[in-house]
């Protein structure tokens, strides 16, 4: 089994003209033949790549916070629902849905060892974000100008 967290900063559905997305989605057709299990993390299946969101045989599970208390127990605090849905499609293709399989009530708290692990990689994945904004920001505003100093000069007001 391999996890690929947040996958919706890889995978952005708006970058789908993107060679290397294209590539993923090519891989995505053969990815059985190395793992048994792919799971996808995104807070919304819908900024994947639709391809890959809508795969065949695809198990979907949607995530619930319960109550959160008040800090006062790590139970409550900690305590989310994970509801599992099984997609179909009928073999003329004409009828897809899903079917609801399983409800787990569990604990999100992660052992502090784990967690001590993962949150690094979690921040650079948000640095990664960020630094990507600034840079297409910067290359926007060259851009910009660069656009200015090539057109006409401006009228004199004579």
């Amino acid at each position: 089994m391999y996890n690929w967290d947040d996958v919706g900063y890889w995978l952005f559905s708006l970058n789908w003209t993107d060679s290397l997305l294209i590539a993923v989605q090519q891989d995505m057709n053969v990815v059985g033949t190395d793992m048994n299990t792919l799971m996808l993390t995104t807070p919304d299946p819908r900024w994947i790549l639709s391809k890959i969101a809508t795969m065949p045989g695809t198990n979907r599970v949607k995530i619930i916070k319960r109550d959160r208390g008040q800090g006062d127990n790590d139970s409550r605090v900690f305590s989310q629902r994970a509801i599992g849905y099984k997609s179909y499609t009928s073999p003329d293709l004409k009828t897809s849905g899903v079917n609801k399989v399983v409800e787990d009530d569990y604990s999100c708290k992660l052992p502090e060892e784990f967690y001590k692990w993962y949150k690094p990689t979690r921040e650079s994945y948000a640095k990664k974000a960020k630094l990507a904004m600034r840079d297409e920001l910067r290359r926007r505003n060259e851009a910009r100008q660069q656009k200015r100093g090539r057109g006409r000069p401006p009228k004199s007001e004579n």
